[in-house]
């Protein structure tokens, strides 16, 4: 018998974040992840890789995977951690294509930007080194799904470092962004042999 665990979790931004896509385009330096409906979400790998860093360093490789997959005797992950996809006013997720945003939705079209400049060691700007990031709102919802294979233990300490003061995702996080409030967290398990 197999059992997997899982939780579904309602996240929101309780300062604004800045998950910046790694990419930049025509408008901006650093815009913002987003869905196949042109919506902020934060990619599970990003959600991950923080719940990673926070582990209990003596069972990470065990539970999140081996960093190094070319390594011998290499284990994969025993974490599933989905997309957080923007909730909208119903709250609801939108997995499919939309034809048509509600006015709620079209709010997320245009986001604010953030303008900074790059200073050298003795405080000064550097020549060039103006750049933006495309920032999210405070109050912004998400919400993501975190299954575990056979592990009780290590899915009840996953969930309780979502609860921590120290979890933030995206950059500044020193400056005040990325701070997140669990809104809610439903779990259950089940045999995936049944």
């Amino acid at each position: 018998m197999q059992i997997r665990y899982i939780a579904h979790i309602v996240i929101e931004a309780d300062t604004p974040l800045k998950v910046g896509s790694g990419s930049s385009d025509f408008l901006q330096d650093s815009p913002l992840q987003k869905d196949w409906n042109g919506l902020p979400m934060i990619l599970g790998t990003s959600i991950a890789g923080v719940l990673r860093k926070d582990f209990d360093i003596k069972k990470v490789n065990d539970i999140f995977g081996d960093e190094d997959a070319k390594k011998k005797d290499s284990k994969g992950s025993k974490v599933i951690i989905s997309n957080a996809l923007l909730l909208d006013e119903k709250e609801q997720v939108h997995e499919g294509l939309l034809l048509e945003k509600t006015p709620f939705l079209n709010h997320f079209e245009t986001l604010p930007i953030r303008e900074h400049t790059a200073i050298n060691d003795k405080g000064v700007a550097k020549k060039h080194a103006k750049f933006d990031e495309e920032v999210l709102y405070k109050g912004t919802r998400f919400k993501f799904s975190i299954e575990v294979l056979q592990d009780k233990e290590s899915f009840d300490a996953i969930l309780g470092l979502l609860s921590s003061p120290s979890f933030r995702l995206g950059g500044g996080s020193t400056k005040g962004f990325g701070k997140l409030k669990i809104l809610s967290i439903t779990t259950d398990s089940f045999d995936i042999h049944s």
